[in-house]
């Protein structure tokens, strides 16, 4: 929470006197868990990229000359494919787990332009969110049968059990990588996501520090402009 007040106040501070764009943005997530493979005592797991999506709303604020702060607040799809590929009791499962949060991006952006009406731009900063919902879901197999699985992720700080169900911290924060260009108010945008806070409480389960990783492709076109 001090992190984000900290890339606020700059807004308030420059509010009456700098340029503000607003926007709306949307595109496609890849998104994982890392490490990609980890191991306890009893477990052992690969996990893999899934599909998912980003949409809401950004705005830019000039700090000064070619400078602009980009805050934004999204919905963000996040989650990996998770295979437990060895167990102590023979039980192999692959499932999907579906995360989505509504995030703050709070980014430092340098703009340059690159023709009369076009530009370029890098950025880098930090983000904060809240999972709101979470499924999970897959199929399985025994040394006796096979099974199917769907349930609804619980959102814990902790995990004193098995780690059945799949328990998840409900809040994430990381660092964010963005580059992108415009023209005539339109963006195309690429970035990267790392999470720094681990998406599992430590059990018997996940005793290793899961984080989210986002490869993110998108669009925003700015709808509304206040020149000083």
């Amino acid at each position: 929470m001090k992190i984000l007040l900290l890339f606020i106040a700059p807004l308030w501070c420059f509010q009456a006197q700098a340029q503000l764009r607003i926007g709306v943005q949307g595109g496609y997530n890849s998104s994982n868990l890392s490490p990609n493979k980890a191991a306890s005592e009893l477990f052992s797991y690969s996990t893999a990229a899934i599909s998912g999506f980003n949409a809401g709303f950004v705005a830019e604020m000039r700090l000064a000359d070619n400078w602009m702060f980009r805050p934004g607040i999204l919905i963000n799809g996040k989650g990996t494919r998770l295979k437990k590929i060895k167990t102590g009791w023979n039980d192999t499962s692959s499932r999907i787990i579906e995360l989505h949060y509504i995030e703050i991006p709070l980014n430092i952006i340098h703009n340059w332009k690159t023709g009369k009406k076009s530009s370029a731009f890098v950025g880098a900063g930090l983000y904060v969110g809240r999972a709101f919902r979470g499924v999970e879901q897959g199929e399985g197999r025994r040394d006796t049968d096979s099974y199917y699985l769907w349930k609804r992720i619980e959102f814990k700080s902790h995990n004193t059990g098995q780690g059945l169900p799949t328990i998840v911290n409900r809040m994430d924060y990381g660092v964010n990588f963005i580059a992108g260009v415009e023209r005539h108010g339109i963006q195309l945008i690429v970035s990267y996501s790392q999470g720094l806070h681990r998406v599992f409480p430590e059990s018997l389960v996940f005793e290793d520090k899961f984080t989210t990783s986002v490869l993110s492709f998108s669009a925003a076109y700015f709808i509304k402009t206040k020149k000083k």
